[in-house]
């Protein structure tokens, strides 16, 4: 089986990781693999068939990306929200998984948090990810007590619009660098320097930072919408109450022009549209980082059982077996 490489963000992070596996087995089989950003598709050899590895995260599938889904054999949603999407639209498709790559995501003793209680978070400066729910919540936790700390790394370069509005909530925080310019040794350091991982997003097709975190010993608290709930629970985290609400396009707007948020969105032209969210409860947030930060032994407890969690179930072998799983499934799923 051939894979598609991808330099395109998160995306290149799995097609290497994907590949890397394909590498170890010596899979021979005429498939070609792409992820998402392959949308259209390879020119085949003659017998070849094309496996989309399909992300989205909204409800409703904007008619460009919708229109694109032809010609494809097979498609694999990177989760069961994925795949609860495309069914909405007539679309089959086979539930799959991403991984972690537990030996380079993994405990490192000599950097582990002492006090301040630390809660830290991989997270865009946009609607869909919640900065905006974790300011908020941390704010309504803590307000400015110095007795936790809230460690931030930001997926786009932290503007100074974007860094005032951050520390316009008076809490203790921490602003780090760029997200992609760092390695995945100092990603593995800055987990491990967190005794929680915090992500209220809004919505999201997986999630790959709370499965780097999961296998740092590193629990979660995120939100119980879109993909998250799929493999972080009760015993290796928390999980933050949500609605289903229409996006809010216009909150979207305000945000970037007066914060510098990224606003990428199309807000018209969705198949069956419009689309929709969970939006985060900020109140049951600002309860469950106190309760968390109450109780630490809680807090390590959850993080050894949800690193246990990923070697078992959520490496990137298990991501490909998932895959070849597909592949192997009847021809009726085909959708070309």
């Amino acid at each position: 089986m051939h894979w598609i490489p991808s330099d395109d963000g998160s995306f290149g992070v799995v097609s290497r990781n994907i590949i890397r596996e394909l590498q170890k087995r010596g899979t021979a089989i005429p498939w070609v693999g792409g992820v998402f950003a392959q949308l259209d598709g390879p020119d085949l050899p003659p017998g070849w068939r094309f496996l989309l590895f399909f992300v989205w995260e909204l409800t409703a599938i904007h008619r460009g990306r919708f229109q694109r889904l032809e010609n494809i054999h097979r498609i694999v949603g990177i989760s069961r929200h994925v795949v609860q999407i495309l069914e909405r639209y007539g679309i089959e498709a086979v539930p799959g998984q991403l991984g972690v790559d537990v030996e380079q995501y993994r405990p490192l003793q000599h950097v582990k948090p002492a006090k301040p209680f630390t809660f830290g978070s991989v997270i865009a400066a946009n609607s869909r990810s919640g900065l905006d729910v974790l300011l908020e919540g941390f704010k309504l936790a803590f307000g400015s007590s110095k007795d936790v700390l809230l460690r931030i790394k930001l997926y786009s370069r932290p503007e100074p619009k974007l860094v005032d509005y951050i520390h316009s909530y008076g809490i203790h925080v921490e602003v780090l660098d760029h997200f992609w310019d760092w390695t995945e040794d100092q990603m593995c350091e800055f987990y491990n320097s967190l005794n929680c991982f915090v992500y209220p997003t809004r919505t999201t097709a997986w999630g790959m930072p709370l499965s780097e975190a999961c296998a740092c010993e590193v629990p979660c608290i995120v939100t119980d919408y879109s993909a998250p709930p799929e493999f972080i629970d009760a015993e290796i985290g928390w999980l933050i109450p949500a609605r289903e609400v229409e996006v809010d396009w216009d909150y979207c707007r305000k945000m970037h022009i007066e914060h510098g948020w990224v606003h990428h969105w199309p807000e018209t032209g969705y198949v069956n549209g419009p689309p929709r969210w969970g939006e985060p409860d900020v109140e049951a947030l600002a309860g469950l980082l106190q309760q968390a930060a109450d109780h630490p032994e809680w807090a390590e407890q959850k993080g050894k059982l949800a690193r246990r969690k990923m070697m078992e179930h959520y490496t990137w072998s298990h991501a490909l077996d998932r895959i070849l799983q597909a592949i192997e499934l009847p021809e009726a799923l085909n959708v070309a």
